[in-house]
C-alpha cells in the first residue's frame, strides 16, 4: 500500500515557507501556504505583497522574497523553501533577479509577478518524495505507465503487479513467468507484453488480469520490449532483435548484427525517416530502418560500457550506460553531441519529460537525478532508496523509480 505523506491529494501537494524582507528591515515570515503549482502559489502571494509594498512601506519600494540563508542584495529577488528547506533553485540558480525595482509603487508588484512567472518557465523546483508502492517480493526492475492512474511493474519475483495511483494500492498480480520480469509494453488495445529471465514474452489481457499467450522464438532471456503499431520488437542475450507482427503474433523478422545482449530499444521519426535504435552489451546503438528493417548505422562513438536505456526527446537521442555516463544524440545526423558522466555507479535508465523538456536518470547509485532538456545542469538529486534505481516511469507530474529495495517510489 501506499505509504502518505498528507491527507489531500498525494500527488502533488506542497507546502512552501516565504520569506520578505525591506530595506532597512529585519526578515520576517510573512506566509506559509500549501499549494499544487505556482499558479496557486502564485495566487496566494499576490494580494499580500501588494498590500504591505504599496500601503505598509510606501517609500521601501525594494522587495526581496529570500530564503533564511541568503544574503540581501540589491534588486528585486525570489527564491522558495519547501517543507523540507530545500530550495527549489539549484545553487547556481538561487534567485529569480527582476532587476531594479521602478520608482512607481504600482510597478513593482507587476515586476514580482514577472519574477513568479520567470521562475516557473525555468523549472526551478523540487521532487517530493510523495510515498512508496510496497508489494513486490523481490528487486523491482522494470515499470510502465498504462494511462494516468495504473501503472504496472516487472520484479524479480517473477511477477506483474498492477497498481491503482489514484487509492496507491496493488489492484492485481500476473503471474505465469518462470523468471525474472525484465521488460513490459501495453498496447491501447488492452494487451500487456512481458519479457522474461525464461526467454518467452506473455501477452496479457489487462481488462480481465488473464494470460492469452505465450511467444516463443528467442534463445535467451529477453531484456528489452518496444511497442510500434501492430509490431512488438524484442531485445535478448541471444544478441538479436525479433520483429513480432501483433496480428498473428509471429515472429516476421530477425535482427542480427549486434555482438552482445540487446538491453534497449526505442524509436524516434515518422515515415520513410522513422528509425529503431537499439543499444547492446556490445557498448554500441544500431539504428534500423522501421520499414525495410535494413541496419542505417553503427553510431560512434560507442560507450565504454554496456548501453542500458535509451530515450528520446525531440530530435534527439539520449542512451544511457554501465559506464556511467549518459550521450546525447542528434538523430538526423547520428552524431554524438554532448557526453555527460551523470552518475557514481551504472546509469540504469533514462526517460524523457517532453511537457516539461526534462530528462531524468537513474543509476545503481541509489540516486534518481533530474536534468534540463539537454542535461546541461542537474535540477534535482532524490535519494529515497536503500538500492539500486533499476528503471523509471512518467505520469502526469509525478515521477515513479522502481528498485532493487523491493519499492516503486512516488516523486
Amino acid at each position: 500500500s501506499l505509504l502518505y505523506h498528507g491527507v489531500v491529494p498525494w500527488f502533488r501537494m506542497r507546502t512552501a515557507t516565504v520569506f520578505v524582507q525591506y530595506v532597512g528591515h529585519t526578515e520576517q515570515t510573512v506566509r506559509t501556504v500549501q499549494y499544487t503549482s505556482l499558479e496557486t502559489l502564485r495566487e496566494a502571494l499576490e494580494v499580500k505583497y501588494k498590500q504591505d509594498l504599496l500601503i505598509t512601506h510606501p517609500k521601501n519600494r525594494q522587495l526581496y522574497l529570500v530564503s533564511k540563508i541568503s544574503q540581501i542584495k540589491d534588486g528585486v529577488k525570489l527564491k522558495v523553501v519547501n517543507r523540507d528547506s530545500d530550495l527549489f533553485a539549484t545553487d547556481a540558480e538561487k534567485f529569480v533577479d527582476v532587476g531594479t525595482p521602478s520608482p512607481s509603487p504600482a510597478v513593482l508588484p507587476q515586476q514580482v509577478e514577472q519574477s513568479l512567472a520567470d521562475y516557473e518557465a525555468r523549472n526551478l523546483k523540487t521532487y517530493e518524495n510523495l510515498g512508496a508502492l510496497m508489494g513486490h517480493g523481490g528487486q523491482v526492475l522494470c515499470l510502465r505507465m498504462v494511462k494516468n492512474d495504473t501503472l504496472l511493474s516487472g520484479s524479480q519475483d517473477k511477477t506483474i503487479k498492477v497498481w491503482d495511483l489514484s487509492k496507491g494500492i496493488a489492484a492485481g498480480t500476473l503471474s505465469g513467468h518462470g523468471g525474472f520480469v525484465r521488460s513490459l509494453a501495453y498496447s491501447d488495445l488492452g494487451l500487456l507484453f512481458s519479457a522474461s529471465q525464461d526467454r518467452t514474452i506473455k501477452v496479457w489481457s489487462t481488462k480481465e488480469n488473464a494470460l492469452l499467450r505465450t511467444l516463443v522464438g528467442h534463445t535467451g532471456e529477453i531484456y528489452s520490449l518496444y511497442l510500434d503499431g501492430s509490431r512488438l520488437f524484442s531485445g535478448s542475450d541471444d544478441n538479436t532483435i525479433r520483429i513480432w507482427d501483433l496480428n498473428t503474433f509471429q515472429c516476421i523478422k530477425t535482427l542480427t548484427d549486434h555482438r552482445g545482449s540487446v538491453f534497449s530499444l526505442n524509436m524516434a521519426g515518422t515515415g520513410a525517416n522513422r528509425m529503431l535504435f537499439s543499444g547492446s552489451r556490445d557498448h554500441t546503438i544500431r539504428a534500423w530502418n522501421s520499414k525495410t528493417y535494413a541496419l542505417q548505422k553503427r553510431m560512434n562513438p560507442p560507450h565504454y560500457d554496456s548501453v542500458d536505456s535509451l530515450t528520446v526527446l525531440n530530435d534527439r537521442l539520449f542512451s544511457a550506460s554501465r559506464d556511467k555516463a549518459v550521450r546525447e544524440w542528434v538523430i538526423p545526423t547520428f552524431e554524438c553531441c554532448r557526453h555527460v558522466q551523470a552518475h557514481n555507479d551504472w546509469v540504469t535508465a533514462v526517460v524523457a519529460w517532453e511537457a516539461e523538456d526534462v530528462i531524468a536518470t537513474s543509476s545503481r547509485d541509489g540516486t534518481v537525478k533530474v536534468w534540463d532538456g539537454h542535461m546541461a545542469t542537474v535540477s534535482d538529486t532524490l535519494r529515497g532508496h536503500n538500492g539500486a534505481v533499476n528503471d523509471l516511469a512518467i505520469a502526469n507530474d509525478i515521477l515513479l523509480s522502481a528498485s532493487s529495495d523491493r519499492a516503486i517510489q512516488v516523486w
